[in-house]
């Protein structure tokens, strides 16, 4: 392994590690599949195609915080040195086929004696009248040419529609964070019991009135640089609505006793028709409101403070479309 790859894989698992996140924290922020975030963190780029490794290591780094371009740069020169390093072998030296010469003498003497047989016709007198009827013309059945498949190791063959399947997701979610868009209804959230919940947008007859509101302190305070980390556990079955830095992360139904985590960079937002229906944490703090369980909140969850409001109504039962 070269020097620039070894510094690339130690620099992302260590930063990994000092944010306290996981390979499937990594994955949930960032769609990349955790096997290619270990190739990744190994150093071994040469197992993805240059497009795909440069893909997902730019997106890696923007979720770690690291400068991309450091890191481009080093992928880059790896990839260079790489190139330089194909050795080239020159073809064998080839001794004198034996069996090509005869066989090459045997075609000549055919084709000598082909042309004399070929001159004799010409010079002898003609004994019989010529046949001027043509048989029909027999058409041999066509045989297909096989194309050699493409020089693809089978382990790449394997794994190449996993990586176009990180790929095209990692490109969504980059289009998502660019353009605000709310995630489509098609991606589901991965439980920790490794249960899927499609996550899908509700809509609810009338938007809730507003009775009061509030500010809590962050318990524990959030460093500089660090993710935001959101934990809930359902205590009743319930719907939640929750974005992460105005990109919607969650929008469904949460089991009685599942647990789901969410990352963000400066905020999130989370709308619960029942204060006493979920539990909330941040950064592994648990958060406690005032508001009587009954009431509906709608939480914004900045770095330095939590904005809770208090809501007149609990929204109706939504329509989840499948």
């Amino acid at each position: 392994m070269s020097d620039q790859k070894q510094e690339i894989a130690e620099l992302l698992k260590m930063q990994r590690e000092n944010l306290g996140l996981s390979i499937d924290d990594i994955y949930e922020h960032t769609r990349i599949n955790p096997e290619f975030i270990k190739v990744l963190e190994a150093g071994q780029f040469d197992l993805l195609p240059v497009a795909y490794a440069r893909l997902f290591l730019k997106t890696y780094a923007q979720a770690l915080n690291l400068n991309v371009r450091d890191i481009l740069i080093l992928f880059e020169r790896s990839v260079a040195l790489s190139r330089d390093r194909v050795i080239v072998q020159p073809p064998p030296e080839r001794g004198i086929n034996r069996s090509a010469i005869f066989i090459s003498l045997l075609v000549f003497a055919v084709i000598v004696v082909g042309i004399i047989i070929f001159n004799s016709l010409e010079e002898a007198p003609l004994t019989a009248p010529l046949d001027t009827t043509t048989s029909p013309l027999t058409i041999p059945d066509s045989t297909e040419t096989v194309i050699p498949p493409e020089q693809i190791s089978i382990s790449e063959k394997e794994m190449l529609p996993e990586m176009q399947d990180s790929a095209k997701s990692v490109q969504e979610m980059q289009l998502r964070d660019s353009t605000g868009s709310v995630m489509p209804s098609s991606l589901a959230t991965r439980t920790s019991g490794d249960t899927d919940i499609v996550a899908e947008t509700p809509t609810f007859q009338t938007a809730p009135a507003v009775l009061s509101t509030y500010n809590l302190p962050i318990p524990g305070g959030i460093a500089e640089g660090e993710m935001m980390t959101l934990s809930g556990v359902a205590r009743e079955t319930v719907h939640l609505s929750i974005t992460a830095d105005g990109r919607g992360v969650f929008a469904g139904v949460l089991p009685v006793g599942q647990q789901q985590r969410w990352l963000a960079n400066d905020r999130f937002q989370v709308e619960i028709p029942r204060a006493g229906s979920t539990s909330l944490s941040l950064q592994n703090q648990p958060l406690e409101f005032s508001s009587p369980p009954d009431r509906g909140l709608r939480l914004t969850i900045f770095r330095t403070l939590i904005k809770v409001e208090e809501l007149g109504d609990t929204p109706s039962v939504p329509q989840i479309g499948r």
